[in-house]
């Protein structure tokens, strides 16, 4: 019986290792202590073995009463790049926020040569329109849809909001001021020690520290807890659904 499960394990060591790809998919509750869930949280991460490429999609969306006051927002980040040396680079992020009526995307593309990042930034109004008509003499209401399209170089960083975390596990962080594109100015982000941050808003008017919760079972996070942020209480994030999966 000992030989017959050191054999499997050994199978499904070889299996991992030369997997072209395999995905995880994880669903996390996110809320504040004292009201409860706030909304949902889903991962996914693809990782190919072969070519050494990596993609993270995570989404995040209201529920509940929280849904109402953000008028349906959901935020969805994407994360893609390579893998080198156990290392994400990452060669291009994307953040879409939409909204009742508004849509903002954007795009971040890493330049590791000219160490450079170009960012666009597209926003999307529908803007309701009221026209007179002399000949019913009344008024009708007409959708109008409004686009602008902004783009610029900035200030070149290895990592990305999601590409810091997958470098986060694999111990390629080090201690100290942690900055990532896509952060604001008047933000600080502190690795402090093992899966603990401690984050400075608004140039340190608020500070509040994070604390994750490693997994045995996947690349991710049991449970992340974010201490003080706000006199509603601890707010949190946990999991309530893994899938993995595995393609030679």
């Amino acid at each position: 019986m000992r030989i017959i499960k050191t054999l499997l394990l050994l199978l499904t060591v070889n299996v991992s290792l030369f997997a072209l790809t395999t995905i995880q998919e994880l669903r996390y509750e996110s809320g504040i202590s004292i009201y409860g869930q706030i909304g949902i949280v889903e991962l996914f991460l693809e990782e190919n073995n072969d070519r050494n490429t990596y993609k993270i999609t995570v989404k995040t969306t209201s529920t509940g009463i929280v849904k109402y006051l953000t008028n349906n927002r959901i935020d969805t980040f994407i994360s893609e790049g390579t893998i080198n040396n156990g290392t994400y680079l990452p060669s291009k992020f994307t953040r879409k926020t939409s909204k009742n009526n508004y849509k903002k995307l954007r795009t971040y593309l890493f330049d590791y040569a000219n160490q450079t990042v170009q960012k666009t930034e597209v926003i999307s109004r529908l803007k309701i329109k009221t026209i007179f008509e002399p000949i019913s003499v009344s008024f009708t209401q007409k959708e109008e849809l409004i686009k602008e399209i902004k783009e610029e170089n900035i200030d070149f960083e290895r990592n990305d909001f999601l590409s810091l975390y997958l470098n986060l596990v694999k111990g390629n962080l080090k201690y100290g001021k942690v900055p990532y594109v896509d952060m604001k100015e008047k933000d600080e982000l502190i690795f402090v020690k093992e899966n603990l941050f401690e984050v400075h808003k608004n140039h340190r008017e608020d500070t509040y520290f994070v604390e994750m919760t490693p997994d045995e079972d996947s690349a991710f996070f049991k449970q992340v807890t974010s201490l003080g942020i706000s006199f509603y209480g601890d707010a949190y994030i946990k999991k309530i659904h893994q899938k993995s999966r595995i393609f030679d």
